[in-house]
Order: C-alpha cells, then structure tokens, then sequence
C-alpha cells in the first residue's frame, strides 16, 4: 500500500483534517516499479529503471501532472476528522507554552548572572534594542522556523509516499517525483538559511569582538610606546676643569616634546581614551616638578617688588611646558567633559608658562606654582584654585566663574576683565599693584579679607557677599546683605541662598 496526500479543502469550524491513501492493486504497483512496459514508435522498451527514467526527464509538464493525477481511478478514500475542540486546545497549549517561555527568558536567574533574554540581546550584539522588540524578534523567528521544519516533514512523507496511478506513463511518473523533488530541494534550503541566521548573527559579533580587541591592543602599545618617550635618556659627553672627560646621562628633552605629541594624536584618534591621557600627562607634570622645582618667592617681598622677581624667573622647561598645554586643548577630544579630576596639577611647577586661550575646567590646582603664568581667556570655570600662587600672573578675560580661590596669593596679578562670578575669594591675598579693572566679581564671596590696599574693590562689593570680618577701604559701607557676624558655620550656605535671588543669568 502506497500512501498518497491529497489536499481536499479545509473546512476550518469543523476542523477536519482528510487524508486519502491510495489502496490501489498491489500488482499493478510491482508492474510499474519493477518491469515497467511502454510503447514507443511501435518498439517496445522493456524493464526501464527509474534511474534511466530520471536521466532523460525534462521539467516539462510538471504541474500539468499534478493536477492530472488528482482524478485518477482505482483510489479508495479514507477520511479522518479532527473534532474542533482538540484542535483549539493543541493550539492554545502551543501558545501557553510559548507565553511561558517568553516570561521565563525575562526573569533575573541570580543576582550576577543576567536573565536569558539578556543573554540574547548580548549574544547577538543587540544590546541596545528594547526588551520588546527582542521578543516580538524571537516569537516571529520561531514561528517562521517551525512553519518551515512541519512543512519540511510533511512534504518529506508526501516524496516518500508519492503515489503514481496505474495508467500512468513513465514520464509522468519521473515528472512527478522529480517535481516533489525540487520542492524539497527548495524547502530545504530556505528553512536551512532561517536556522543559520542566528549563528551568523553571533559569528559576526564574535569577529566584530575580536577585531575590537586587536584595536585595543595597538591602541595601547601605542600609550605605552608613547610613555616610554615620555622618559626618555640620552648619553652626554663632558669635560670637567681638568679636562677630564665624562660620560653623563641627560633628559632627552626632544624626544619627551615628540611623545607628548604622540600622546595627544592618540586622544584625537580615540577620544574616549582622552581621560586616560590626561590622568597620564598629569602625573608627568607632577613628577617633573619634583625635578626641576619651583623658584621659592622672596619673603615680605614688597608690592613694587614682585615685578622685578617675576621677570627674572627662568623659562619652564620646553617639555613640561608642552605637557600642560596638551592638558588644556584635551577638552577639545574628549567624548565627555573632563571634570572628574583627569586634569590634576596640584603642587606642579608652571612658573612662566604659556598657558593662554587654554581649557582647565573643573581642573585641580591646588598649590599650584603659576608666579608670572599667562592664562589670558583661559577656561578655569570650577577650578580648584585654592592655595594657588599666582604673583604676577596674568589673569586677563579669564573665565573664573565659581572658581575656587580661597587663600590664593594674588599679588600684582593682572585680573583685568577677568570674570569671577560666584567664585570664592575667601582668604585671597591682593595688593595694591593687583589689577581688578573691568573684573566681574558678581555673586563672588569673600571673608577674612583686607581691601585697605585695593580702594577699586569698593564698586565691586554690592555684588559681592561677605562678613564683618573683611577689611574695607577707608569710607566703604558694610552692604545690606552681608552678615553682620563672623566665622557664621552657615556662611556659605547663606552665600548660596543669597546667590539664588540674583537675576537670572547673573553668573554668565
């Protein structure tokens, strides 16, 4: 008995399900498949294999065959009903067990092992898609992958059922095989490509992951080539007063001035390495100054004083010079602010340094040697300038807002322009020879201070907020808002307090 599928309609409220096997007689198949007879041009072609059959065969006719089969006698009938309620029950188990995966895949399996739905996302490099588009994702794979692989089974039994008719010739039987053939052929493929898909998917992100890992690993031969430079040594030959020669080790000052520009390039080729760098450049700066220290100011050194001490500091060195200067245009390649303390020259020597039109935002400067230091339009907005020395520095249109300057040493420094609004001026020591013209000091604060020597303060103090304890020019009267007591412990609370009844846009 030879199995054959046939469709007859489905008539889907009654859910029924017919399928008609082909009963014909057991003689007549052994004759057709073992010692098949045909006429042809009035010869007769004895036992021809199905081999030879599917060797001459052309698609020609296929579905014309198809359709021709349908109405073929000698078939009996067997229909078998699947009653309505069994079916919608499979299918609503189908679906609960699918609703239940779906909910299982989103739960949290243990406080350090994500859930699998996270897994997925991760695995097929999808992490920054929402939770429901992976699911809607995953529910139309599955659904299309398991139409594909019950189609691929039911037309596997159909091929391997196929039933051919008695007054069927040889060419309609080898196009009717043939034809089921390449629909299996097809089927098989496309359900082939459905199930590769995801493991391309995850082969691609394994191959981006590896590629990103072979980045990273240049990436940082190159910092760490580049910080090599940044030490590095030259031999030096030298003769002492007897004539004596002697072979001493020097810095290579060239070669540190091409590493830190190596570094730099670095930051713009990478910018979420730029961090990185600063923190390194800082930690250079610091080190250097610890070799070549700072020139110590001349104690009681009177204001007409610092002019002359200041003109004859030495020039920075070229490659510490370079360094801070990088420091100041990294903002311009970093992917984020660096406000988090990557920018750190604390206790550093920059005496005389060039650091004009530069960016040291939220930087820390805390002690910081910049006696006679050109920072004109420089970006020092939320800077830590506590305890900083600044003599004779040259402050002019720079942008201080909400600085920190307390205790600052700020004599003869040029703050011509210079705008410090909201800064804190507590402790800060001017002089007569200090240059406020111009200067925006709105919002600013200030308290244990001596004006006596500054009388151009004077216009500045209505925007200022202070205590009993600063010092006013001869003539000067307390303003209305300042407190009328000293060391408050809600001082700066206060301060803050007073700063939000401002006008709007006060500290630009």
């Amino acid at each position: 008995m030879i199995p054959k599928i046939r469709s007859r309609g489905m008539n889907w409220p009654k859910a029924s399900i017919e399928m008609s096997l082909n009963l014909g007689a057991n003689h007549a198949r052994r004759r057709v498949w073992q010692n098949l007879w045909s006429r042809a041009d009035g010869r007769k072609v004895q036992r021809v294999s199905l081999a030879w059959l599917l060797r001459r065969k052309t698609a020609k006719g296929l579905l014309q065959d198809a359709v021709s089969r349908q109405g073929g006698g000698m078939n009996d009938t067997i229909d078998i009903s699947l009653p309505g309620p069994l079916v919608y029950g499979v299918g609503g188990l189908i679906g609960l067990l699918v609703a239940s995966w779906l909910i299982a895949i989103t739960l949290p399996t243990a406080e350090t092992k994500p859930n699998t739905l996270t897994r997925i996302r991760d695995g097929l490099g999808l992490a920054g898609l929402p939770p429901v588009l992976i699911i809607a994702g995953t529910i139309a794979y599955t659904t299309i992958a398991a139409i594909l692989a019950v189609g691929l089974a039911v037309l596997m039994l159909g091929t391997i059922a196929l039933p051919f008719s008695e007054g069927m010739t040889a060419e309609e039987m080898r196009e009717g095989f043939l034809f089921h053939v390449l629909r299996l052929a097809g089927l098989t493929t496309v359900l082939g490509a459905v199930v590769a898909l995801p493991l391309t998917v995850i082969r691609l992100r394994m191959t981006q992951k590896q590629t990103e890992t072979a980045t990273e690993s240049l990436f940082n031969e190159k910092i760490n080539a580049a910080t090599e430079g940044l030490y590095a040594r030259r031999q030096v030959t030298e003769r002492d007063e007897d004539g004596q020669r002697h072979i001493i080790w020097q810095d290579d000052i060239v070669q540190r001035n091409a590493a830190i520009d190596r570094l730099e390039g670095l930051a713009r080729e990478n910018n979420a390495e730029t961090p990185r760098i600063a923190r390194l450049l800082s930690v250079y700066v610091r080190e250097l100054s610890a070799e070549v220290p700072a020139q110590e100011p001349p104690k009681d050194t009177k204001p007409d004083a610092w002019k002359d001490w200041v003109d004859a500091l030495p020039k920075p060195r070229s490659d510490m010079e370079k360094a801070a200067q990088t420091l100041g245009r990294l903002h311009e390649h970093a992917d984020a602010p660096l406000e988090n303390g990557e920018i750190d020259l604390r206790g550093a020597n920059l005496q005389k340094c060039d650091l004009k039109d530069l960016n040291f935002k939220q930087g820390l400067f805390q002690n910081v040697q910049l006696q006679g230091a050109y920072l004109g339009d420089a970006q020092l907005q939320g800077a830590n300038l506590g305890d900083a020395q600044l003599q004779g520095a040259y402050l002019w249109d720079a942008q201080l807002q909400g600085a920190n300057l307390g205790d600052a040493q700020l004599q003869r420094a040029n703050l011509w322009g210079a705008q410090l609004q909201g800064a804190n001026l507590g402790g800060a020591q001017f002089d007569a020879e200090t240059s406020l013209t111009t200067a925006t000091l709105r919002g600013a604060v200030v308290r244990e201070f001596d004006f006596t020597t500054l009388p151009e303060i004077a216009e500045h103090l209505e925007d200022m907020f202070g205590d009993v304890s600063v010092i006013r020019p001869e003539g000067v009267q307390k303003p209305d808002h300042w407190l009328d007591t000293k060391d408050d412990p809600e001082f700066f609370d206060q301060w803050r307090a007073w700063q939000a009844t401002l006008p709007s846009g006060w500290d630009k």
